[in-house]
């Protein structure tokens, strides 16, 4: 069965979920199609919810025209691609179904059908994301702050990165936006920071709201002394602690200053991290900008030097860039596993 996926603004990114939620699940499968917009693959026993992805906009499901069940007299629809349109016309005039048209757009919508045409194969949308819901759960927690968490559609990413099946640790968890898409995920959770109290408000929260059967557990720690806490852990995924908050473009020599602090930190971190963790270590690298150019921590000496590398995918690029707009640090996201 071949199925379409609309990616989101990150089209790598959204690959790179793609795969890693596949390989994670056992799932075989075939790039029929790929381009800037539309991922075409071919796999078996695939039932997901795009709730599932972060970076995934809609799903859609191989069809015939013929097939297609309209299940009320008055539809709204949109159309992608060539040779479709009027054949969906005939099955509206001669089913008595009166159908409003909608221009396509890759955004979320509210439409009764949607059908996107991809050379030879017409799909019909089967799930699309909801963002709304998102910023819902998100703003009504306990403890929120749009300047500093990590964003849940980036949350939902960095979990299915790490194609955890059972448990996640985030080491540096902050007010808990990573454990929470993980526990929505069915995963246990271990969460590391130096003040837990948002966490473990929002957490509760979730716990409260939701319907969750999975565990957290909430360790006021240092991420540096990981193995005094742990002793093994399936996988992580974190953003880590990135350096005072920046209100503009530093200078190059207070981007050095942060970088070498940083270098440290994740040196220690890394050194602790190949300790315990079986699985892959999802990572956010941050680089500084600076007025002409940009500073780095030394990542990938980080990585040499702790015996970590960066997983080899046959159909996603790793690592990749992430930068949003007016933020002061591009981020560069990574999946990685120790050497053996």
């Amino acid at each position: 069965m071949k199925y379409l996926f609309v990616v989101g603004r990150d089209r790598d990114l959204g690959v790179l979920e793609i795969v890693s939620f596949l390989r994670a699940k056992n799932i075989n499968f075939e790039v029929v199609y790929s381009e800037k917009r539309f991922i075409v693959l071919e796999m078996n026993n695939f039932n997901s919810s795009v709730e599932e992805f972060g970076g995934i906009v809609k799903i859609g499901k191989r069809v015939n025209i013929e097939d297609i069940y309209f299940d009320k007299s008055k539809i709204t629809y949109s159309v992608y691609g060539r040779d479709i349109l009027e054949k969906l016309k005939k099955r509206f005039k001669e089913e008595g179904v009166k159908a409003v048209f909608r221009k396509y757009s890759d955004d979320p919508n509210n439409l009764d059908l949607e059908i996107i045409k991809i050379k030879e194969d017409t799909f019909q949308i089967v799930s699309v994301s909801n963002p709304k819901g998102y910023k819902k759960r998100d703003e009504t927690r306990p403890k929120f702050d749009g300047k500093k968490v990590v964003s849940i559609r980036l949350a939902k990413i960095l979990v299915n990165l790490s194609q955890a099946r059972t448990e996640l640790l985030d080491p540096f968890c902050g007010c808990g936006t990573i454990l929470q898409e993980a526990l929505l995920k069915n995963l246990d959770v271990v969460g590391i920071d130096k003040d837990i109290s948002d966490a473990r408000s929002n957490l509760k929260w979730l716990k409260e709201n939701f319907s969750i059967k999975n565990s957290f557990n909430l360790i006021q720690g240092d991420a540096r002394r990981l193995s005094s806490y742990l002793a093994k852990v399936e996988a992580i995924a974190t953003e880590p602690y990135m350096g005072p908050f920046l209100k503009k473009i530093p200078q190059s020599e207070e981007a050095k200053k942060i970088a070498k602090e940083l270098n440290v930190l994740y040196s220690d971190f890394f050194r602790e991290a190949r300790k315990i963790v079986k699985g892959k270590l999802v990572f956010v690298e941050p680089i500084i900008k600076i007025h002409m150019g940009e500073v780095n921590v030394g990542f990938e000496g980080i990585l040499i030097k702790n015996g970590f590398k960066a997983t080899i995918f046959t159909n996603a690029v790793n690592p990749i860039e992430y930068d949003l707009k007016g933020s002061k640090i591009k981020r560069r996201i990574w999946v990685l596993e120790r050497f053996k």
